[in-house]
């Protein structure tokens, strides 16, 4: 059902507090983005009720065709989610490993030393993650990787407590390379 007083949204994404758009995105429904964000001129960074942007939900849910999408009609690269964990698009698309998004993310001016709730940057939830792929593109990138979070840890230091071995290896050989 369809209220026009909410400009024709589903009556069922107002009681749930989730818009079409999110929607959209989350389910990589590329027809319906366009049809919100092209024909209807939708709000390419509108917030839902956890701050986040559909790029953000984009990079959670690694959909890299709507990533891409979403950046070509100007996302914002580096908003920062508002509510709890003030996280980038970024700092999630390095929580879940996805290397390719990182890229693009990167290419568009994404900042990689952009600081979360817990003084985490893009290569602290690389490492965390323990994705090689992630990691090695933040290398290059030329990420600062002795910055410490708010508690004091390194890169290096989520890497040893997760066991991500491969990662650790990644950033001891790193910091050798630079002594």
């Amino acid at each position: 059902m369809k209220c026009p007083a909410l400009g024709g949204l589903d009556d069922l994404h107002t009681v749930w507090d989730a818009s079409p758009l999110h929607d959209a995105v989350r389910e990589g429904n590329m027809e319906e983005l366009k049809r919100i964000l092209v024909e209807n001129k939708g709000n390419l960074d509108e917030r839902d009720k956890y701050g986040l942007t559909p790029l953000h939900w984009a990079c959670d849910y690694e959909k890299l065709e709507v990533v891409k999408f979403l950046i070509k009609l100007g996302a914002n690269t580096n908003a920062v989610e508002n509510r709890l964990f003030k996280r980038t698009p970024l700092h999630f698309a390095c929580l879940r490993g996805a290397k390719e998004i990182v890229q693009v993310l990167l290419e568009h001016h994404a900042d990689p030393e952009a600081r979360d709730y817990k003084g985490w940057s893009a290569l602290h939830c690389g490492a965390y993650n323990g994705s090689e792929g992630v990691v090695e593109i933040l290398i290059k990138a030329r990420v600062n990787s002795h910055s410490v979070t708010k508690q004091g840890e390194n890169a290096r230091t989520l890497a040893r407590q997760n066991e991500k071995l491969g990662v650790l290896s990644m950033l001891v050989d790193k910091s050798n390379r630079l002594q």
